[in-house]
């Protein structure tokens, strides 16, 4: 990511896929973001509406400094402006295939991205449930047990945006043991990403350095 932006690429669009990686946020989450949803006292993002309807989504301190180290556009609500008028920047799927041309990376999309953050929770220990939670997926079981923000849903933000930054900036993968391992088997791409990914989404974990 620091070598692309020391490139020339544009570094809207590159914050953006950051961000994504990071929270494992829908593509329109990310990019239509506003500032005054941060709460930082609760490490939480809330969302006036999303394809679930209102949410409160916990994102961890990694993501939270990169919210924060975006330049700041004078009189626009986003953490994402576009670069020309009053709206949100739209170009992340252009910037996204450029970078992975660079790292000679096929068929990657921004759900591709949301995905590899599930994938890496999974590979950190957390359950379908927790996960389920921190990609805000609306089914009966998470509703009614992510009420409210869980201390543990915060750690679990924490930890895997945490690992996700390391790899993006170059840093040793952590060692997953601290993370209770769950009974069931491991996060299929169905459960983890989102109930209409495919199966051979794959994800960006061997390549998140490149990226």
């Amino acid at each position: 990511m620091r070598q692309l932006m020391a490139t020339g690429e544009h570094p809207t669009g590159l914050g953006a896929i950051r961000l994504t990686l990071l929270t494992g946020f829908r593509r329109m989450e990310a990019l239509s973001l506003q500032r005054a949803w941060l709460n930082r006292q609760e490490h939480a993002i809330h969302f006036p509406d999303t394809k679930s309807g209102e949410q409160l989504r916990v994102v961890g301190v990694s993501a939270i400094e990169c919210i924060e180290s975006q330049p700041v556009l004078e009189h626009s609500p986003y953490v994402f402006p576009a670069d020309v008028g009053d709206g949100h920047f739209i170009g992340v799927v252009r910037v996204l295939d450029r970078v992975c041309a660079k790292a000679k990376l096929a068929g990657v999309t921004p759900h591709v991205l949301r995905h590899t953050f599930a994938s890496i929770a999974g590979d950190l220990g957390f359950s379908e449930l927790t996960i389920a939670g921190l990609l805000g997926h609306s089914s009966r079981g998470v509703t009614q047990r992510y009420v409210h923000l869980d201390a543990a849903l915060a750690v679990a933000a924490d930890r895997v945006s945490a690992e996700i930054a390391k790899l993006l900036d170059g840093e040793s993968k952590s060692d997953p043991r601290p993370a209770p391992r769950r009974k069931a088997g491991r996060v299929s791409a169905d459960a983890a990403a989102s109930r209409g990914a495919s199966a051979d989404d794959g994800d960006l974990r061997p390549q998140l350095v490149s990226v």
